[in-house]
């Protein structure tokens, strides 16, 4: 179930609009929003679970607190993505994507966020490391080069350490 803002509930069933996002939806896009949502169902319970633990409302039913806690977490899944992109680059909002695609298998979820975090951080480490380390024995030129090896070397052994292979 799709969950507007109050003040839209009148509007025609043809047209919704989407307050969070600025985004105006056809009744039939609201699906495809849902089923691109960064979170699958169960990591989206996930989600209301562990508020429905931090959250607390005297003289009212657990379950009712978590269809109250739903009606949020329904409304902020689909506006995720539009608020992570207004926060980060976009190679990170992808990263996010993968981190929570659980469809992927654990070699492939490594092998894609290697691949992003490489093409955003390999060559902005490897000129910083550049500027810090000197290597007397090997010419500047060389030295860059190496260190860029050095660098994507580094940036597998971030994503190695963050996602363990089966």
């Amino acid at each position: 179930m799709l969950l507007l803002p109050r003040d839209t509930r009148q509007r025609p069933a043809r047209l919704l609009h989407r307050e969070f996002t600025g985004v105006r939806l056809h009744a039939s896009q609201a699906l495809d929003v849902i089923k691109n949502a960064m979170l699958n169902d169960k990591q989206k319970h996930d989600v209301i679970d562990a508020v429905n633990v931090d959250i607390d409302i005297p003289l009212v039913s657990e379950g009712r607190e978590r269809r109250a806690i739903e009606k949020f977490v329904d409304q902020a899944v689909p506006a995720m993505e539009p608020s992570l992109s207004a926060l980060m680059p976009p190679a990170y909002v992808d990263l996010v994507k993968v981190v929570l695609d659980e469809t992927l298998a654990a070699a492939e979820r490594k092998e894609r966020m290697a691949e992003l975090l490489r093409g955003e951080l390999a060559v902005p480490l490897s000129r910083q490391l550049n500027e810090r380390v000197d290597c007397s024995y090997i010419p500047e030129s060389m030295e860059g080069k190496v260190l860029k090896i050095v660098a994507e070397k580094m940036v597998n052994e971030i994503v190695a350490a963050a996602v363990k292979s089966d």
